[in-house]
């Protein structure tokens, strides 16, 4: 039911365009978390190019998920920070261009980027452990340490081994507004096909600094949410990332 009713049709709704200007700018284009704690990160691009020397096809034929589950070992600031980047960080601005947002890594329906990136840090030099929210606009996390918040979120999931022992979880989630808006329930669609682009641009960059990557679906919406601070229906987590060593 909901793939035909997120198709378009001939007969379907024009997009009112001075309505979605209007509304997406009235739209964060990132969640702020003024309040929380600040985490500079080494610049995105450049420790992106640092952690890795492999070329797209050698990532792409390294890839593989660790069917033996991870194993706890940490890893780097640079490394964390490249990670991001790859997930959603800005790469140009097309503002000039008639564009509401700049591009990012990810691809995104109409260039709209409804999902926000969350970081489990569990073993990263540098950064305390704690859950912290990504600001691509500025290449920053905010987020205070919290040496409880890997066992609290892996009591919420099927596979909580994944979560406990990853170097780093991603949790991407969604703000589904910023695609329906403009989009409809077609938009909902977009939301969930970003979440994909933006896992494997996980996967490889995870390969190419020699860690591995499992995708993880398995997890209690609900109770996950209600840790996450979500109501679960605006905002929602859509998948996760758990990166370490693989077993």
């Amino acid at each position: 039911m909901f793939h035909a009713n997120s198709k378009v049709t001939s007969a379907g709704p024009r997009f009112d365009l001075a309505a979605e200007a209007a509304r997406l700018g009235a739209l964060h284009e990132t969640l702020p978390h003024e309040l929380w704690a600040e985490t500079p990160l080494p610049p995105g691009a450049d420790a992106l190019r640092g952690i890795s020397s492999l070329s797209v096809g050698e990532a792409v034929l390294g890839r593989m998920s660790p069917r033996a589950g991870l194993t706890p070992t940490s890893t780097s600031m640079d490394t964390l920070s490249g990670l991001l980047f790859a997930a959603a960080g800005v790469t140009h601005d097309e503002t000039a261009a008639g564009y509401s947002r700049p591009f990012r890594a990810t691809p995104s329906g109409g260039g709209l980027y409804p999902l926000e990136v969350f970081a489990l840090a569990n073993r990263v030099d540098g950064v305390a452990p704690g859950l912290y929210h990504y600001d691509p606009t500025s290449h920053v996390l905010r987020g205070n340490p919290d040496s409880q918040a890997a066992e609290r979120l892996a009591n919420t999931f099927v596979q909580p081994d994944y979560v406990q022992n990853a170097a780093i979880m991603f949790l991407l989630t969604a703000l589904f507004e910023r695609a329906t808006v403009k989009y409809g329930a077609r938009g909902y669609r977009f939301t969930l096909l970003e979440a994909g682009h933006m896992a494997q641009n996980i996967n490889l960059a995870a390969v190419g600094a020699g860690l591995a990557a499992q995708n993880l679906g398995g997890f209690l919406d609900d109770r996950l949410d209600r840790e996450m601070d979500f109501d679960g229906l605006l905002q929602s987590t859509v998948y996760c990332v758990a990166v370490g060593a693989a077993a």
